[in-house]
């Protein structure tokens, strides 16, 4: 996967400038660094130039600033969705490695990315981000949400989540399994995507996607839900679309539930009542009747604890 440096032009994709800060280097004999980006387990080249082969020059008098972008289709959310982000520094002295360090901290999409201290060998890096909308608006289509829940001080600064909030992400959890075993696909042509020539015969798979919560609902509360993806050919998933491109997708949704409310199987019926909120079926369904949410573009900060703690990275392993 291919990113490019922060400031770069993105057409109509939307991505987030990520900003990396160290405290003081002063000790590290070195001259360059190599940096290596990995999202979700993925390796990301800035501009499809392999990290060895782009050293940044590096003054250990001066504290070492990085910048670098990231598009929407390279954060998938897949840790109950969150994004888990690592940074490979690896200091070079004439060429020769001299120390590396792993940062690593979660994120999530369509939000900006509140100070985080990531820590390695003793060392300390301020690492934030700003979501950048694209021109033209993006929409998500949502199977449903959980119940609300009320935030705890453990939730908030402990190492692991209150027993209702486990309970109302487990319920999303299940939601975007139920909808995964589906195995819906759509091809691109039904979205008026172009192909790539070489898997333009190939159906795009339809996923879920968890969403943390965004904003705080009256009374402190908040929910977790569950959108519609599209797994790409590269591994990517693109889960934000123009309103055409929603419209289409929820026609084909719709199309597959009446499907299977006529002819499914009885183990079918149950995986799509248990993957949408869908109270009176698909048979006189519309757009209506899909939760459709307008992205603003960041203009809102997220809530501090969403996305935003190691801990984040571990649920559930």
């Amino acid at each position: 996967r291919s990113a490019t440096e922060a400031g770069a032009t993105r057409g109509g994709t939307g991505f987030t400038e990520f900003r990396v800060a160290s405290s003081d280097l002063g000790d590290l004999d070195a001259d360059s660094v190599v940096v290596e980006i990995i999202a979700n387990g993925w390796p990301i080249w800035i501009d499809g130039v392999a990290p060895a082969d782009r050293p940044i020059p590096f003054d250990p008098k001066r504290r070492f600033v990085y910048t670098f972008g990231l598009e929407n289709l390279d954060l998938d959310g897949g840790t109950t969705g969150c994004d888990h982000l690592r940074l490979s520094l690896t200091f070079r002295k004439n060429g020769q490695p001299v120390e590396t360090l792993s940062l690593e901290r979660p994120y999530g999409a369509l939000r900006h990315a509140l100070p985080f201290i990531a820590r390695a060998n003793g060392r300390e890096f301020a690492w934030s981000g700003r979501y950048q909308a694209p021109p033209d608006a993006e929409q998500e289509i949502f199977l449903g949400s959980s119940g609300k829940f009320t935030l705890t001080t453990e939730d908030a600064t402990g190492t692991d989540y209150s027993e209702t909030r486990r309970q109302r992400l487990d319920a999303i959890i299940r939601m975007q399994r139920a909808f995964n075993d589906l195995n819906w696909t759509i091809s691109a042509d039904v979205v008026g995507w172009v192909a790539d020539p070489e898997t333009s015969d190939q159906p795009f798979r339809l996923v879920g996607r968890i969403r943390p919560p965004l904003s705080e609902f009256p009374g402190g509360r908040f929910v977790y839900g569950a959108a519609v993806g599209v797994a790409l050919p590269t591994g990517q998933i693109r889960y934000t679309f123009d309103r055409e491109t929603t419209n289409k997708l929820v026609e084909r949704l719709i199309t597959l539930g009446r499907t299977i409310e006529e002819r499914g199987t009885p183990t079918e019926k149950r995986r799509l009542k248990r993957a949408f909120w869908m109270p009176g079926g698909f048979g006189a369904a519309s757009r209506n009747d899909f939760y459709i949410y307008q992205i603003r573009g960041g203009s809102r900060p997220p809530p501090e604890w969403v996305c935003n703690r190691t801990a984040d990275l571990r649920y559930g392993q």
